[in-house]
């Protein structure tokens, strides 16, 4: 099971850190003061205030927080503009309900959040989620005309909405009533005004009235506060069980729509991998057993990469009803037939998304896009519902905002991955009228325009680019240096205690320079090599997510000569590493260094 992990995170991870052409810049940081005597007050390691330091947490409560609150101290529903408002309405439905939702693990878990909570609580309740291709992202005329036919009344959105203003009017004037709940941005006119759709009521914290600490929660979270509310009114014990699954999927959700883990997003995914261990939801089960998992060894990783592909993968080359059923299901056998063709799309997805990432380098290599600052690209063979993943590929690349774009019934549609320096909402909203449709965050985007103008837009956006070189300068910030035999277990057990990690709370990453070499050689049928070294008179292996021979060329070209002959003369041959520490239980428990990347 290790060996899988640190296969399918490394496949994942290499792409950021040591496969990358791209060399980045070390970035040594040094926060905080009295290290010592803040870890003594506080009964933990020198090592883990620095590096809560190094991520702007340096206050005594805070830090306490961080490693002693509660995962169920969550922020009060009243903060949440007009949720008090849909959940009174709502409790009146006397009707048959639509929920419709997004074909991403946000949006699926969402629909089956309400789903199931509804369901329970004895609503007429069905879901519908649009078609990547044949309808576009959101609420949309032909989902609404299709829930007019079948009879239903009420509709209730959920991780799109906000934005679907002329659609919300089409259902007013077929005489059904929309609840909105959403998280993404709120559309602004040309004066700055938000544009809020004509709804029975709009839930969204983005929103500027709404007074939530937390601005940024996944639509499954915003969906999930709303029928816990109306769970606790029946204040049944099953309630309070199906409320504890429900949030699982929320957290679920929350990792895969890479939500920033501070404050309530922080314990909402703790909360998530603490209690997934027990869920009794049989689709996560099922896939857990499908992906050669146990629940014992779930994480904030597989989560994120190993089991959420497989949920957002329906949505991209399937049915994303799929992905619902499967959470929804109570037949055990179900459940694992429907986890293996999971499995199975996501598989293909895979293969899609490699060949279509490995197009987009070459013709980028092969052309002035290069020596662009924004990457924009059209793939003719791409599946529009992978561009997304082939332009945060091509980002991590080349660490540089890119939007793929391919052929679509609106002319050219497709996705936009940027770095922290380069805000897409912002940015791309200067060129909306170019746009037959666009949205998004400040780090993805969707959107469609017509082939004609993609060079326009191309040129406007580059000369409009004001990222400077540093910017686009791929940085590593290093949390402290330390030798990697000296990461043992006590150390890894402090660290732990911060996780989870992601997106604003990265991984603590370590250095170490001159580090001796005695052997490289691999593992792992070649794809993996372990680096021997020697600390402290001992030997002491690192390991990468590189065949031998890379490691072996690396050091050839930089050096000159062979690297082996120069190891097998007792040559001094040395390497700096950035890494960080893994626990195995391989010959008993230890931890690993596991090379991030190299100099």
């Amino acid at each position: 099971m290790l060996l899988v992990l640190w296969r399918e995170a490394r496949v994942i991870y290499g792409y950021i850190l040591g496969v990358l052409r791209l060399k980045s810049k070390w970035i040594f940081k040094q926060e905080g003061e009295d290290l010592a005597a803040t870890a003594a007050r506080l009964g933990t390691s020198p090592l883990v205030i620095r590096i809560l330091a190094n991520r702007g947490i340096t206050k005594d409560e805070d830090i306490r927080d961080i490693l002693t609150k509660s995962t169920d101290d969550f922020e009060d529903i009243k903060g949440l503009i007009n949720a008090d408002k849909a959940i009174e309405y709502i409790r009146n439905i006397d009707d048959k309900v639509r929920i419709i939702g997004d074909y991403d693990v946000d949006g699926i878990c969402a629909s089956t959040i309400l789903y199931k909570g509804l369901k329970a609580l004895s609503y007429d309740v069905s879901v519908d989620i649009p078609d990547r291709i044949l309808d576009g992202y959101g609420l949309n005329i032909n989902i609404i005309n299709k829930a007019k036919e079948d009879g239903v009344k009420y509709i209730i959105t959920c991780d799109n909405g906000i934005a679907a203003k002329e659609s919300i009017e089409h259902a007013n004037s077929l005489g059904m009533k929309v609840v909105v709940t959403d998280h993404h941005e709120v559309p602004l006119d040309d004066d700055g005004n938000e544009i809020i759709p004509d709804a029975v009521t709009v839930v969204d914290p983005k929103m500027k009235d709404s007074t939530y600490r937390t601005k940024e929660i996944c639509g499954a979270y915003v969906a999930y506060k709303i029928i816990a509310n109306l769970l606790d009114i029946k204040n049944h014990e099953e309630m309070a069980e199906l409320r504890r699954e429900l949030l699982v999927l929320a957290a679920f959700a929350s990792y895969c729509d890479v939500m920033p883990l501070k404050g309530e997003n922080r314990y909402l995914i703790k909360y998530g991998m603490d209690n997934f261990k027990k869920t009794a939801n049989l689709g996560l089960n099922a896939l857990v057993d499908v992906r050669g998992y146990s629940k014992k060894d779930i994480d904030s990783y597989s989560l994120g990469f190993v089991l959420g592909p497989c949920i957002n993968a329906t949505g991209r080359i399937a049915d994303a009803l799929q992905g619902v059923k499967l959470l929804t299901t109570e037949d055990a056998e179900e459940a694992i037939r429907i986890a293996r063709d999971l499995d199975e799309i996501n598989k293909k997805r895979k293969t899609m998304t490699e060949e279509q990432t490995k197009i987009a380098i070459k013709m980028i290599e092969e052309s002035s896009i290069k020596d662009d600052k924004i990457i924009v690209l059209v793939l003719p063979e791409c599946h529009v519902s992978i561009c997304g993943l082939v332009a945060g590929r091509v980002k991590r690349e080349y660490n540089k905002p890119t939007i793929v774009l391919s052929p679509s019934s609106k002319g050219l549609s497709g996705s936009a991955r940027s770095i922290e320096e380069y805000n897409l909402f912002i940015n791309l909203s200067k060129y909306k009228d170019m746009f037959a449709a666009f949205g998004g965050h400040a780090m993805a985007a969707g959107l469609s325009i017509s082939p004609e103008r993609v060079d326009e837009f191309r040129e406007r956006i580059n000369k409009d680019c004001t990222l400077t070189e540093e910017e686009l300068t791929l940085k590593q910030y290093v949390d402290a240096k330390m030798d990697p035999s000296k990461g043992n277990l006590d150390i890894y057990n402090e660290l732990v205690k911060l996780e989870p990690f992601g997106t604003g709370n990265i991984k603590p990453l370590l250095e170490w320079d001159d580090m001796k070499i005695k052997n490289i050689y691999s593992f792992g049928s070649g794809r993996f090599t372990t680096i021997r070294t020697e600390m402290d008179g001992e030997n002491y292996d690192v390991k990468i997510f590189k065949s031998n021979s890379e490691i072996a060329d690396y050091l050839n070209e930089r050096d000159g000569g062979d690297v082996y002959e120069r190891l097998k003369n007792k040559e001094e041959v040395k390497i700096d590493i950035l890494y960080s520490l893994s626990f195995s239980d391989y010959n008993g428990p230890h931890t690993e260094a596991h090379i991030e990347e190299y100099r």
